[in-house]
C-alpha cells in the first residue's frame, strides 16, 4: 500500500466516523478501521464490551455516507480495484466481529445505473431484520480470507471511555439520521438517459444480463410490496405517540421506503406505480422535514455543549444551532400534521437556548472580571515601585485585596476560571508583599517618630539640667534609629540622626559626670563650710564649685594669728588656712570636680584642679 492510499484511508475512516457521531452520539468513542484487500474495501466498527449497539442503523448510516459522501464517492471513482463493500460490528477485546453487511456496489457512485464493477448479488441494505436480516454467524458472510482478524486490521484497540453526559440533551433525538434528506433525488435517472443506456445495454449480453438483475423487472416486486409496508409503519408512527422519535421513526420509513422505489428501473412494469409512490412520499416526507432537521441541529448543538466549558465562540456556534433549530420549528404550519409536536419542543429548545443565552453571559462576565482583575493589578504594580506614605501602601494593599476579591467572583465552569485560578496564586504573592511592606514602614515610622519624641524630652531635661534624665532619653532615641528596619523609607532618614543624637549622648554624659562631681563636692562641703563662726559658702558655678571665705573665718583666722605672735605674712597665714585648703583639696580629689576659693572680698585666693591633682594657690598681696 503507497503512503496515498494508506492516507486516504484514514481520511475514510475519519469521515465515517464524523457520519456515524452525527446520527449516534454514543459512537463518539467507537473507532472506525478501513483497509483495502483482494479487491474488498473492508470497514469495522468497533465498541466496548458492555454498550449496546443497532447493527442496522450502524449499516445504514455507513451505506448512506458511502452513496451520498462526494468526497467519499470521489475516492472510490479512483479506486477502480475495489469491487465490494463490507461492514462489521465488533466488540473490542474480541477478534471476530459479530455483525456483517455487504452493501450492493452497482449504485454506490455510478451515476449512468450501470455497474463500474462485478455486483455481488446482495440487495441493498435495509434495516427491517424482516426484509434482510443481519447475520449474527461471523462466519456466515465473512470473506474468503482471514484479513479482519489479522493485526493489520482488527487490532485490539483501548477501551473506550464513558460518553460524557451531555449538558443540554434532547433525548428524543438520538436516533435522527443526519444525512438523509430525501437522497432518493441523486438517484433518481431521466428518462432518456435511461433509455440510451438500455439500448446500449440490449446489444451487450452483460449489460441485458444487469438488466435482469435489477430489481421489479422479473417475478413480484418485493421492493414495491417493502416500500409500501414502510409507508404503513410511517403513518402508524404518526398516529401513535406524536413524539419526536415517532417523526424521525416515520421519516426514516419513508427515506427508505423511497429509496427503494427509487430503485425500480424504468423498464421494470412497476416502475410508473413506483414513480407515483415515490412522488406521494416525497410530499409526506418533507412535512416531517423541518422538525427531523430541527432535531439534527438540536442533538448538534447539544453535542457540541457537553463537557463544558468552552470558548466564547464555542457557546455562541451552539447558540446558534438551538436558534436555527427552533426557527426550522417555528415555520412547520398549522395545518401540518406534527404542528403540536413543533410547539411542545420549541418551548423544550427555547428553554435550552435561555441556558445557553445564560451560558454565555456568564462567560462574557468572568472574562470581564478577569480583564478588570488585569487591569487593576497593572495599577497596582505601577504604584508600588513609588509608593512612600503609609496612605500610598495602604491604597496598594486596597488594590491587590480588590484584584484577588473580583478573581474569587469569576464561577467555576467558565473557561475564564481556570485563569482566575492562575492569576490569584500569580497575585496572592503581591498581596502579601504589599502587606508586609505596609507593616514594615508603618513599625518604621512608629520608631522613627518615637525617636524624634525622645530626642525632644532629651533637650527639655538638659535645659532643665536633668542630666541624668537626658543621657537616658537620649540613649532611647538611639536605640529607635538602631532598630530601624532596612529597606523602608524611615531608615535613611533615620541614618542622617544617628550623628547628632550621638554626639548630644555624648555632650549629655560629660553634664551628667560633672553635675554629678558638683553634686558630690557640694555634700562633702557642707560640713566643711559649717560651725561657729561659718568658715565658707558655695555654690556651684557651670561647671565648677566656687568657694567664698566668710568675713567671721577671715578676722578670727587674723586674730589667731596675732594672739600666736607670729609675723603676719603670707607664709603665716597659709600656715592658719592650711587645715581649710587640705579639706577643700580633699572635697576636690573625692568629687573630681574643680574648686575656687575666693576671699571674702572676692578676690580669687586659689583653684583646685582635678587635672592638675592639687591645689594652685592664687596670691596676688
Amino acid at each position: 500500500m503507497t503512503t496515498t492510499q494508506f492516507s486516504e484511508l484514514r481520511s475514510l475512516e475519519k469521515q465515517l466516523q464524523e457520519n456515524l457521531r452525527a446520527v449516534l452520539p454514543e459512537s463518539l468513542h467507537w473507532p472506525v478501521q478501513c483497509a483495502a484487500k483482494e479487491g474488498k474495501l473492508l470497514v469495522a466498527v468497533q465498541h466496548a464490551p458492555q454498550e449496546r449497539v443497532n447493527q442496522s442503523l450502524v449499516f445504514k448510516v455507513l451505506e448512506m455516507a458511502m452513496r451520498q459522501e462526494p468526497s467519499i464517492q470521489a475516492w472510490m471513482a479512483r479506486s477502480p480495484d475495489l469491487y465490494a463493500v463490507h461492514f462489521y460490528v465488533r466488540r473490542l477485546g474480541e477478534i471476530e466481529p459479530y455483525g456483517f453487511y455487504r452493501m450492493a456496489w452497482d449504485s454506490v457512485f455510478s451515476s449512468d445505473g450501470i455497474a463500474s464493477a462485478p455486483t455481488t448479488g446482495i440487495p441493498p441494505f435495509s434495516p427491517s431484520p424482516a426484509i434482510h436480516p443481519i447475520s449474527t454467524d461471523p462466519q456466515s458472510d465473512l470473506p474468503e480470507s482471514p484479513a479482519l482478524a489479522s493485526p493489520a486490521f482488527l487490532t485490539v484497540l483501548p477501551t473506550p471511555t464513558d460518553e460524557p453526559r451531555l449538558e443540554v440533551v434532547d433525548v428524543e433525538a438520538t436516533e435522527i439520521p443526519v444525512r438523509w434528506r430525501l437522497p432518493w433525488k441523486r438517484v433518481r435517472i431521466p428518462r432518456m438517459v435511461v433509455a440510451g443506456a438500455i439500448a446500449a445495454a440490449a446489444m451487450l449480453t452483460v449489460g441485458g444480463t444487469y438488466a435482469l438483475t435489477r430489481p421489479c423487472v422479473v417475478g413480484r416486486c418485493t421492493a414495491l410490496d417493502t416500500a409500501q409496508q414502510l409507508q404503513t409503519t410511517a403513518s402508524e408512527k404518526m398516529t401513535a405517540g406524536k413524539s419526536a422519535q415517532d417523526v424521525v421513526a416515520a421519516y426514516e420509513s419513508l427515506v427508505e421506503a423511497s429509496y427503494l422505489l427509487a430503485r425500480i428501473p424504468s423498464w421494470s412494469p412497476h416502475y410508473e406505480v413506483a414513480q407515483g409512490l415515490l412522488n406521494t412520499y416525497e410530499i409526506d416526507a418533507q412535512k416531517l422535514e423541518r422538525v427531523v432537521l430541527a432535531q439534527r441541529l438540536a442533538m448538534q448543538a447539544a453535542v457540541k455543549s457537553q463537557n463544558p466549558p468552552h470558548p466564547l465562540s464555542v457557546w455562541r456556534e451552539v447558540q446558534q444551532g438551538w436558534r436555527a433549530a427552533i426557527a426550522q420549528l417555528e415555520n412547520v404550519p398549522q395545518n401540518s400534521p406534527v404542528h403540536d409536536l413543533a410547539q411542545y419542543k420549541l418551548k423544550e429548545y427555547r428553554a435550552n437556548l435561555g441556558q445557553i443565552d445564560l451560558r454565555i453571559r456568564r462567560e462574557v462576565e468572568a472574562q470581564e472580571r478577569v480583564t478588570m482583575a488585569r487591569k487593576a493589578a497593572k495599577e497596582a504594580e505601577t504604584r508600588q515601585s513609588i509608593a512612600q506614605s503609609d496612605e500610598g501602601l495602604e491604597r496598594i494593599r486596597a488594590t491587590w485585596q480588590s484584584v484577588l476579591a473580583i478573581l474569587a467572583q469569576v464561577p467555576n465552569g467558565t473557561m475564564a476560571y481556570a485563569e482566575a485560578l492562575q492569576l490569584s496564586e500569580l497575585y496572592r504573592p503581591q498581596l502579601q508583599a504589599a502587606e508586609d511592606r505596609l507593616r514594615l514602614e508603618g513599625q518604621a515610622n512608629n520608631r522613627y517618630d518615637r525617636a524624634i519624641a525622645l530626642a525632644t524630652a532629651a533637650q527639655a531635661a538638659e535645659r532643665r539640667n536633668q542630666w541624668g534624665e537626658a543621657v537616658a532619653q537620649w540613649q532611647l532615641a538611639l536605640a529607635q534609629l538602631q532598630q530601624l528596619e532596612k529597606g523602608s523609607t524611615a531608615f535613611e532618614r533615620g541614618q542622617s540622626l544617628k550623628a547628632s543624637y550621638q554626639a548630644a549622648l555624648t555632650n549629655a554624659q560629660e553634664r551628667l559626670r560633672v553635675s554629678s562631681a558638683l553634686q558630690a563636692a557640694l555634700q562633702e562641703l557642707d560640713p566643711l563650710c559649717g560651725g561657729q563662726p561659718r568658715a565658707c559658702t558655695y555654690e556651684p558655678v557651670d561647671n565648677r564649685v566656687q568657694v567664698r571665705m566668710t568675713r567671721a573665718y577671715e578676722q578670727a583666722l587674723d586674730q589667731a594669728m596675732a594672739n600666736s605672735g607670729a609675723p603676719l605674712d603670707d607664709t603665716t597665714r597659709m600656715s592658719y588656712m592650711n587645715p581649710l585648703l587640705q579639706a577643700i583639696a580633699s572635697v576636690g580629689e573625692f568629687s573630681n570636680a574643680p574648686i575656687e576659693l575666693y576671699e571674702a572680698e572676692g578676690n580669687l585666693f586659689g583653684i583646685y584642679d582635678p587635672q592638675m591633682n592639687g591645689f594652685v594657690p592664687q596670691l596676688n598681696r
